[in-house]
């Protein structure tokens, strides 16, 4: 049974991979291929999708790298999709809050301080509330794992992080228009 939900779990894990992979580079396959003028160029996934497929490859790696007992693998997905989830809602409302600041500032009109300054405190308050409710959801992470799996489950994220942003540049970089050198 064991052997059997292992192979299934790397199984989803590869498919989830490679199908993020693609996700990423049909994008800068579509500009390198001639496409027929009534074809469409396929859709970039959403970041949304996106999003939800990486986490999917996280909790896959976690599993793995982690090397969870049974009894434990239920309680740590549950506790790790509430980290992840605490994470992207904080960033989120950040992330809100930095756009309105943006708006404030943007122009050559001097902006109104009383505002500036709500905005600013309300950035605060986002990131005090953040570090609390992260911290806290870790805790959850950190009840279930022994202090081994603790310490790779420290460097798996620092790695997944990394390679989130890897895979954000390669979309960003796949969705600029190709430049083209002039013929001679």
């Amino acid at each position: 049974m064991r052997t059997r939900l292992n192979t299934w779990r790397s199984l989803v894990g590869a498919a989830v991979a490679g199908w993020a992979c693609l996700c990423v580079a049909a994008p800068a396959l579509g500009q390198d291929t001639q496409m027929p003028p009534t074809a469409a160029a396929p859709a970039p996934p959403a970041a949304s999708e996106v999003g939800r497929l990486f986490e999917a490859y996280a909790l896959m790696q976690a599993q793995d790298t982690l090397g969870l007992a049974d009894e434990q693998y239920g309680r740590f997905i549950g506790r790790f999709r509430a980290l992840l989830d605490t994470r992207r809602r904080h960033a989120a409302a950040r992330q809100q809050v930095i756009r309105e600041l943006q708006q404030l500032t943007r122009g050559e009109a001097a902006p109104d301080e009383a505002t500036l300054r709500a905005r600013l405190e309300a950035l605060d308050e986002e990131d005090a509330r953040a570090r609390t409710e992260i911290r806290r959801a870790q805790d959850g992470v950190d009840e279930v794992l022994t202090v081994p799996q603790r310490a790779r489950f420290r460097v798996l994220e620092d790695q997944l992080e990394r390679r989130r942003w890897e895979l954000m540049a390669r979309a960003r970089q796949s969705s600029r228009p190709a430049r083209r050198t002039p013929t001679r």
